[in-house]
């Protein structure tokens, strides 16, 4: 098996990646919402939709008159999140791991996977690689996302773990803790 130990953690400075996509793979990147910094303790939450008790708190401290609920309300909503499969390519022994990445990341990205003249940028045979750097720490953290100029093929046990690995279904990956759980955090 070359699946990786589940989801990569981000380091500071450059990190050089391969987005890569499964055969049976329903989607290349998957959406997701996510409640950051919940509480005192600040944990984090999936928000399941609809009957997210976060995402219902969230609309109640908005419609309050006081400028305080509102700004907390406004913490409280989910922020989009997008999950992919890749494998650092500075580390291939890693194998394939679950990526996951804010806004400006999945924008950078898209950038070039709608661009005609990168092609598809996963593709196995003739995609890029691309580079994120990670300045900065908590609120202040930035992310710059650029794709090699040259195509190259992925690496060789990363496309035998393709054909042979059950990789996780991205659409179908999340965790969601009951409405009970996510206000006892809030508290």
């Amino acid at each position: 098996t070359y699946l990786g130990a589940g989801f990569y953690t981000w380091q500071d400075g450059e990190r050089n990646l391969r987005m890569v996509v499964a055969p049976a793979q329903k989607k290349a990147i998957a959406k997701t919402k996510v409640h950051f910094q919940v509480g005192p303790d600040g944990r984090t939450f999936s928000c399941p939709g609809d009957d997210c008790w976060l995402c219902q708190r969230s609309a109640e401290l908005m419609d309050s008159q006081d400028d305080e609920d509102v700004e907390e309300g406004k913490g409280l909503r989910p922020k989009n999140r997008y999950l992919f499969l890749a494998y650092d390519t500075d580390d291939v022994d890693a194998g394939i791991q679950i990526v996951e990445v804010g806004v400006t990341v999945y924008d950078d990205l898209i950038g070039y996977i709608k661009d005609d003249d990168w092609g598809v940028i996963w593709d196995a045979e003739e995609g890029y690689d691309f580079t994120v750097t990670k300045t900065g720490r908590k609120k202040k953290t930035k992310y710059e996302t650029r794709v090699r100029k040259n195509p190259s093929s992925i690496a060789e046990e990363i496309a035998e773990a393709l054909a042979t690995d059950e990789l996780p279904d991205l659409t179908d990956l999340r965790k969601f803790a009951s409405g009970e759980e996510m206000r006892k955090a809030y508290e």
